[in-house]
């Protein structure tokens, strides 16, 4: 067979190889649960956070300035904190962060954290003036080490003490240009690292507790090119667009290797939507991307993994959906 004949089928076979390869499989799903109001009949808006323990779910509302709690079939079981300015007050209530019975709660104005028991109960307020951050998006380890992204650290990533005494900066900045938007980055304890996922691009980091790089890489698939395309534009039509974070990704779930990235992509008509959830298994050393879910309605803020459960919030119709996975 002659040589350009050969070197044209490994071509479209490496072609086709590669197209399959960046095809995402898209799986429409449908919540077996949603939850609409509270049983007092007081409704939530703008939850950015949802987190669990092994008895309850606990969800940052943060306009309200309250944590509320549910029990794992997400049976209301009333709300801690409330908005205000004193102690155990939030004006806008951060990430949340559940730890041996006490809830570690940011706040989005000031940076400082609040401690409460899961009872309710006020402990603290631990204040580090600097740490004025991202502090809808961070993580904290066993021994109460918080990692924070950081648009004004020489850093991009920060790791704080139980105190909130700064220990140390790690990570590279992709461009000067990188700024309180554009910086942003979700953070997650995977296992005994930090991942690091970049909330405009899709570059994965994964650092050890010191710091250390263990791997950074892009995770190009046509499932973020509708949006990539998009910030791209915005940015060539104005080059002041460069400054805005254009997210791409909006939250973060974990469960064992599975990697749940809930993002923003375009339709044909250039309409944004957040309502689908990519999947990547980290194996081998390396995330892969599996496929997607599509969630109902157009816009969700916050996920959570609880078991084989999917726990989402559709800003939308301002309810919590579940759904069986």
């Amino acid at each position: 067979m002659d040589i350009k004949v050969i070197s044209f089928c490994c071509f479209v076979v490496l072609f086709l190889h590669s197209c399959k390869q960046n095809t995402a499989s898209i799986v429409c799903i449908e919540p077996c649960l949603t939850v609409e109001e509270l049983n007092d009949s007081t409704f939530f808006k703008d939850v950015y956070g949802i987190i669990h323990d092994t008895k309850h779910i606990y969800a940052s509302d943060t306009y309200n300035g309250r944590v509320l709690k549910f029990d794992l079939d997400m049976n209301y079981q009333g709300s801690i904190g409330t908005r205000g300015q004193g102690p155990g007050e939030f004006p806008a209530l951060g990430g949340i962060v559940c730890l041996n019975d006490t809830l570690y709660a940011l706040n989005c104005n000031n940076g400082d954290l609040s401690v409460l028991t899961t009872g309710g109960k006020f402990v603290e307020t631990v204040r580090k003036e600097e740490i004025i951050t991202f502090p809808d998006r961070y993580c904290m380890d066993e021994s109460k080490c918080i990692y924070v992204c950081s648009p004004i650290d020489p850093f991009p990533l920060v790791k704080y003490d139980a105190g909130m005494n700064r220990r140390f900066g790690f990570g590279t900045r992709r461009e000067s240009g990188d700024n309180m938007l554009s910086a942003e980055r979700l953070l997650y304890l995977f296992g005994n690292n930090i991942l690091s996922i970049k909330a405009d691009e899709p570059l994965l980091a994964l650092y050890d507790r010191q710091g250390k790089i263990l791997l950074d890489r892009r995770i190009d698939n046509h499932l973020f090119s509708s949006r990539l395309l998009f910030k791209k534009q915005e940015q060539e039509k104005n080059p002041a667009n460069g400054k805005k974070g254009y997210k791409l990704f909006y939250d973060i779930a974990v469960s064992g290797d599975i990697v749940y990235l809930l993002h923003i992509y375009h339709d044909s008509d250039n309409r944004p939507y957040c309502n689908r959830i990519a999947r990547l298994v980290f194996e081998n050393g390396n995330f892969r991307f599996i496929d997607a879910y599509q969630l109902p309605d157009a816009w969700y803020t916050s996920i959570c993994l609880v078991g084989n459960r999917l726990v989402c919030y559709c800003s939308v119709k301002q309810e919590f959906q579940i759904y069986e996975l």
